[in-house]
């Protein structure tokens, strides 16, 4: 989960680069940062447990610097302390960082010189202290690198430099992404390749357990070195207008949600309303698979389970979701012809990668589709299809944009699977609209404001809905956790009476999507029996949902999101992008970190 970058190039300034990168990979883990870098025949490292800012600070060196790693980090094994920052080094010599899980280190530990002085009660030092012991035997810094690697337990991904081969940076990875970003000065080293998108022009991930060695002008070892699949890679701009420049990214992403799907519906949708632009050889496999299989974690799980109302109410496509966290602790029954789909916006989740290969062990000549923001993650090289949400790099630790964009891909899946039906051509109808819908209740968001003034002190929310917005009170319950650090629970509105009604009070509010639909009156009578038992309520929805269900009570309060009810389509957007301002409008209350909430990190790279 933490992030790593580095690099070699021509420039005379690394470091300047680095830090930049560093500030794109935060997300990835803040607990503490550091670089290291050589100049002069000198190894320098610095360490912060502030921010990247405060770690640019610390570097006072005017000597030129062409090489250098760096590391951001999130905290699996000791505290956040300096001791505990990468990167790690020894003997003034080799520096590394690290991302992944040693699970064999304390072993390792024990079997290396008692002389040796620890300074963290990381993993990865483990690594450094390796590498220098074999380099005592034999001064092969690749051999030491792939002997050390032969030892190790878990996944990781490193980066090392050597100050006795100052022009040279290697990388190895296992089970972690990795990647190779080519610019027009050298290579870089990443996590993610959102880091690199203003240093490099194309990019690649690295061959599992292949040490390779990075100079400016080339890559060995040769014949593996011509074996990475380099990708083009770009910017996605986004425009400014209307987006406050307030410091919160997360904020920024969520308004930015109007042009991604309008993007994505353009994309997708054609002028004869029929989905276009799949990845090649989809919608064959599409209509050939008899049942569909979503593996997700978090936010996208609950995703996945708003998609399973459509695959199943508009394709007739059996469809299960699974939890991928513990999908491969079970014996699943994978049937023939069923397509796997796997949702992780990251594309580096370690629970889901873990799950599709437990599955393809299982049941190898299965189909995979994965739906993602980047196009050079593990589960898009691993799929077979590789659907990419367009979204542009996600910063913010609670997943926005990347959710809605991920709605939008199987939504258009059902569409596809339902054939020239119908149901199909009016759900295309419907989502061909969904921008107009999303600008409708982002204009909303000075009224979702003024309601989370309510939500400062309460201790538990719940949220409630039925139909395909039931996910969405999950995900807005999680987002509620997410950001402002309260208890929340999302309910089938049905479920209340089977047990959650023991908990209403007059100080805890209950907040349901409502739509003016065939889930209407069954609504109205959940909100009846919350209000009896003296329970606040909230209702979320339509002006004409809201008139239908509106009732005289001092502790009925409600959001107009829109005027005229969303289509069904659209309902399960427009509620979560309301759920979304709330939680962020809730967490400004309460001051919390928006952007970087504790205790998570984006990019889930452990189990």
């Amino acid at each position: 989960m933490c992030g790593i970058t580095a690099g070699i190039t021509s420039a005379s300034d690394i470091t300047t680069s680095l830090l930049r990168q560093l500030k794109k990979l935060e997300y990835r883990g803040y607990d503490s940062a550091g670089i290291a870098f050589i100049s002069d025949e000198v190894l320098t490292v610095k360490h912060t447990t502030g921010d990247i800012e405060t770690l640019s600070s610390t570097i006072s060196s005017k000597k030129t610097q062409n090489i250098g790693i760096a590391h951001t980090r999130w905290a699996t094994h000791g505290e956040v302390s300096i001791d505990n920052a990468h990167p790690h080094h020894t003997d003034n010599r080799i520096a590394i960082v690290h991302n992944g899980i040693i699970e064999n280190h304390e072993n390792l530990r024990k079997q290396l010189p008692d002389t040796i002085v620890w300074r963290s009660q990381t993993d990865s030092e483990v690594i450094v202290h390796l590498i220098n012991e074999k380099l005592k035997k034999n001064d092969d810094i690749v051999q030491a690198i792939t002997e050390t690697a032969k030892e190790l337990q878990g996944t990781y991904a490193l980066a090392v430099i050597d100050k006795n081969q100052p022009n040279t940076i290697y990388c190895i990875a296992h089970e972690s992404s990795l990647i190779i970003g080519k610019s027009k000065d050298g290579f870089f080293i990443c996590s993610d390749q959102n880091a690199i998108l203003d240093e490099c022009y194309e990019a690649c991930q690295v061959i599992n357990d292949v040490v390779f060695a990075l100079q400016i002008d080339k890559i060995t070892p040769e014949n593996e070195a011509k074996d990475l699949n380099w990708h083009p890679i770009k910017k996605v701009d986004f425009s400014t207008e209307n987006i406050p420049s307030n410091g919160k990214v997360t904020y920024q992403e969520i308004l930015q949600q109007e042009e991604v799907l309008d993007r994505l519906s353009k994309k997708h949708i054609g002028t004869n309303r029929t989905i276009c632009n799949l990845p090649e050889g989809l919608k064959e496999e599409l209509m050939h698979c008899q049942r569909v299989l979503i593996l997700a974690c978090g936010s996208s799980y609950y995703c996945a389970l708003t998609g399973k109302y459509w695959l199943e109410g508009i394709a007739q496509k059996a469809t299960s979701v699974e939890l991928a966290s513990e999908f491969r602790y079970r014996n699943p029954v994978i049937e023939d012809h069923t397509l796997v789909i796997t949702l992780s916006q990251s594309g580096e989740t370690l629970d889901t990668i873990s799950a599709l290969k437990h599955l393809l062990k299982v049941k190898p000549q299965t189909k995979t589709l994965s739906i993602g923001n980047n196009t050079l993650s593990t589960l898009a090289q691993q799929s077979d299809y590789f659907w990419s949400t367009s979204a542009g790099p996600e910063i913010g630790v609670a997943t926005t944009k990347v959710f809605t964009a991920q709605l939008f891909c199987l939504s258009c899946l059902s569409i596809v699977c339902a054939g020239n039906s119908n149901a199909a051509r009016n759900f295309t109808e419907q989502l061909n609209e969904i921008s107009k819908w999303t600008k409708e209740v982002l204009n909303c968001k000075s009224n979702i404001k003024k309601q989370a003034a309510q939500f400062r002190n309460d201790e538990t929310i719940l949220f409630c809905a039925r139909g395909p917005n039931y996910p969405i009170a999950q995900e807005a319950a999680l987002k509620i956790k997410e950001l402002a650090y309260m208890h929340a629970q999302g309910y089938a509105a049905g479920e209340l009476k089977h047990g959650p009604l023991a908990l209403i009070e007059p100080n805890l509010s209950t907040i349901f999507f409502i739509n003016n639909d065939q889930h209407l009156n069954k609504i109205k009578s959940n909100i009846s029996e919350v209000i009896a038992r003296k329970g606040k309520v909230l209702m979320i929805g339509s002006q004409d949902a809201i008139q239908h269900c509106l009732m005289c009570h001092p502790a009925v309060q409600y959001i107009k999101v829109t005027q005229y009810d969303p289509p069904e389509a659209v309902a399960p957007f427009v509620n979560v992008i309301c759920a979304q301002l709330l939680a962020f409008f809730v967490a400004e209350e309460k001051g919390c970190a928006i952007d970087k909430p504790r205790n998570l990190a984006k990019c889930v790279t452990v189990e």
